[in-house]
C-alpha cells in the first residue's frame, strides 16, 4: 500500500469517526433537546463570537512571529507576513489532515525564503515542545483549581471507556504492544544498516537531513530575544483562553461562568483539537459540551456553545489560510 493511500484512508478514518461523534451527540438528544439547540443558536449574541474570531487572528499572528524569532536565530531573515501566511496555510492543511500542516508550513515557508525545510522542521518541534510544556502547565493549574470536579469528568469521559476496553481486550492489547515494540526496534536497526550500507551520496544527503534538524531544534538555545519569545507563547495561550471565555457571553445560561471554567473548557478543548480528529471535528464538541455540563449547563447549550467557538476558530482558518495561499504565490520576497 503507497504512502498516499495509507494516509488517505487513514484521513478518511478520523474523518468517519469526528463525523460518527457529531451525529452521536445530535441523535442522543431528545426532540425538545435539539429544539434547544436551534433556539439556543438563534438567541446568541454573535457579537462575541466575531470578538473570538479576532482574538483567534492575533493568536496565529503571534505564532508567526514568534517563529520568526526562532528562524532568525538558525541564520535567516524571514519577512513576517510570509511567515503568517505559511502558518495559516498550516492551519488550513491542518484541519483537512491532522499534523501535515507542519510540514507544508514549512515547505510554503523554505520555498518562499528558500531556507531549507528541513531546518523549519526543526525550529516548528521546538515550538511546539514549548506549546507542550504550556498546555500541560494549564492542565496542572486547572486540575489543582477543580480536582474534584476534572477528575469526575475525565472518568466519565475517557477513563472508565478506556478502562472497560482495556479489561475485555488486555491479552489482545499486550501483544500489540510488544509487536508494535519489536517492530519499533527492528525499523531502527533495519534503517541503520541501511545508512551505513547505502552510497555516499544517499548517506550525505541523510546527514544533511539530520544535522538540519537538529539545527532547528537548538534554536532555542541560541535564541538572544529569549524575553520576547516568552511574552510571545504568553500571549497567545492568553489568547486561546478568551477564544473560548468570550463566547460564554453569548449565550445566557454561560454568561455567569467564570475564569477557573474558562480554564477548564480551554484544557478540554485542546485535548479536542489535538486528537487525530481533522480539525477537532466532534472530538472537540464532545468533550467541551461534556465539561460544561459539570457547571450545571445544559447538553443542549453546552452542544451549542461548542459548536459556535468551533465555528469561530474554522471560521478565520478557512478564510485566512485560502487568502494566503494565495498571497504568499504572488507576494514578493521582501523583510518586512
Amino acid at each position: 500500500m503507497s504512502k498516499n493511500i495509507k494516509q488517505i484512508l487513514q484521513t478518511l478514518l478520523f474523518l468517519g469517526l469526528g463525523i460518527f461523534l457529531v451525529w452521536f451527540q445530535i441523535n442522543k438528544l431528545s426532540d425538545e433537546g435539539r429544539q434547544h439547540v436551534g433556539d439556543a443558536l438563534r438567541e446568541a449574541n454573535y457579537f462575541w463570537m466575531v470578538l473570538s474570531m479576532v482574538t483567534a487572528f492575533i493568536s496565529h499572528y503571534l505564532r508567526a512571529i514568534r517563529w520568526k524569532l526562532l528562524i532568525n536565530t538558525i541564520g535567516y531573515q524571514v519577512a513576517t507576513k510570509n511567515s503568517f501566511y505559511a502558518v495559516m496555510i498550516g492551519y488550513l492543511v491542518n484541519g483537512l489532515v491532522p499534523r501535515l500542516g507542519e510540514v507544508v508550513r514549512c515547505g510554503a515557508l523554505g520555498k518562499k525564503e528558500n531556507i531549507p525545510v528541513e531546518k523549519l522542521i526543526g525550529t516548528v518541534v521546538t515550538a511546539r515542545i514549548v506549546d507542550l510544556i504550556f498546555m500541560l502547565t494549564i492542565v496542572g493549574a486547572t486540575i489543582l483549581v477543580q480536582f474534584n470536579l476534572i477528575s469526575d469528568f475525565l472518568n466519565e469521559r475517557i477513563f472508565s471507556y478506556v478502562r472497560a476496553s482495556w479489561e475485555a481486550n488486555a491479552q489482545t492489547y499486550m501483544l500489540l504492544l510488544a509487536g508494535g515494540f519489536i517492530l519499533f526496534i527492528l525499523a531502527l536497526f533495519l534503517l541503520n544498516r541501511f545508512i551505513q550500507t547505502a552510497n555516499s551520496r544517499f548517506s550525505t544527503k541523510i546527514n544533511t537531513i539530520k544535522n538540519g534538524l537538529f539545527e532547528g531544534m537548538r534554536s532555542i538555545f541560541a535564541l538572544k530575544e529569549k524575553g520576547r519569545f516568552l511574552i510571545y507563547s504568553t500571549l497567545m495561550w492568553v489568547c486561546y483562553f478568551f477564544m473560548s471565555y468570550f463566547v460564554f457571553f453569548s449565550f445566557d445560561e454561560t454568561s455567569k461562568l467564570g475564569f477557573s471554567e474558562g480554564l477548564s473548557v480551554l484544557t478540554t478543548g485542546s485535548l479536542g483539537i489535538v486528537a487525530p480528529v481533522p480539525g477537532g471535528l466532534g472530538s472537540f464538541h464532545y468533550l467541551v459540551s461534556g465539561n460544561l455540563q459539570l457547571y450545571g449547563i445544559s447538553e443542549p447549550v453546552g452542544l451549542s456553545y461548542s459548536w459556535l467557538v468551533w465555528v469561530a476558530q474554522f471560521s478565520v482558518i478557512i478564510v485566512v489560510g485560502l487568502l494566503s495561499l494565495f498571497l504568499i504565490s504572488r507576494n514578493r520576497k521582501t523583510i518586512v
